[in-house]
């Protein structure tokens, strides 16, 4: 999106729509919303891609580090903002929800602008003063809205566009249906202690896995097996089953995303909720 103004007419009509459909939003989750909508441009994630590279019979590991994407951003960002955002609601802080959920907001709306057309010509800037002309009519009379209230899924609604209506409804819609998916979760009990018992026995397992392998490894002296054995220990160490991340949204723990150094994992004060 090309401002934050913009970030923000979404984000307070899709509230205003939701709340007609009888969801309520406290006052406190929607001032961490509106400061978190366009806090990725105040304090950015980072990734990390790992290229491979072989030159003259040599092999070159390079890990280069770069602002996370906003348009097609990686929707494990999204992902991780979301659940962060139910991690402080199962806690109570809603101020600090609603700020993790709207960097999420941040990422989903930004994810539909296509920079290029035709792979070649850089239509960035074109497109961004375009949507800038026609957002507030396209929103304020509500030319995005769908007529069903049932949310769908974010990742199904998110594609990529240069047309500037399109752009601005699937940021809408997309908007639309996280706001729900999170209050409608909200919603639903959560069985801590069995989530927590769960996640337990998860760690257990892959901690005996790998005892076996390094156990099998030292006592065979096979050159192979160690070569599998390192590389089935940082696939064990890396998984991460659907466990983890429903344990994340009941409260329980931080998964932080693969590739991604994300400017909030759980230590950092937020200033907007930060209360003197």
């Amino acid at each position: 999106m090309p401002s934050w103004s913009i970030h923000r007419l979404i984000t307070s009509s899709v509230v205003d729509e939701v709340r007609r459909l009888g969801y309520s939003c406290s006052e406190e989750f929607l001032r961490g919303v509106y400061e978190g909508v366009v806090d990725p441009d105040r304090s950015p994630d980072i990734e990390s891609v790992t290229r491979v590279r072989v030159r003259r019979g040599k092999l070159y590991i390079r890990e280069q580090k770069t602002y996370a994407r906003h348009h097609g951003a990686s929707k494990s960002i999204i992902d991780y903002y979301y659940n962060l955002s139910l991690y402080y609601a199962r806690r109570g802080d809603l101020c600090k929800s609603g700020f993790m959920l709207g960097r999420a907001l941040h990422y989903a709306q930004d994810y539909p602008l296509k920079r290029r057309k035709w792979l070649i010509l850089d239509i960035h800037e074109k497109l961004e003063g375009e949507i800038e002309e026609i957002a507030d009519d396209v929103i304020n009379k509500g030319f995005c809205r769908d007529s069903e209230d049932v949310a769908k899924d974010v990742k199904k609604i998110l594609k990529q566009s240069t047309k500037p209506e399109q752009v601005l409804c699937t940021s809408y819609r997309a908007s639309k249906a996280m706001i729900m998916q999170y209050l409608n979760e909200l919603r639903e009990e959560v069985d801590k202690k069995k989530l927590a018992k769960a996640v337990r026995t998860v760690k257990t397992v892959k901690w005996l896995s790998g005892l076996v392998l390094w156990t099998a490894t030292f006592a065979l002296h096979s050159p192979t097996l160690l070569l599998f054995t390192i590389f089935a220990s940082i696939f064990i160490a890396m998984y991460r089953p659907s466990i983890y991340y429903k344990a994340m949204r009941a409260g329980l723990m931080i998964v932080k995303p693969v590739g991604t150094k994300p400017a909030y994992t759980g230590q950092e004060k937020v200033p907007a909720c930060h209360k003197p």
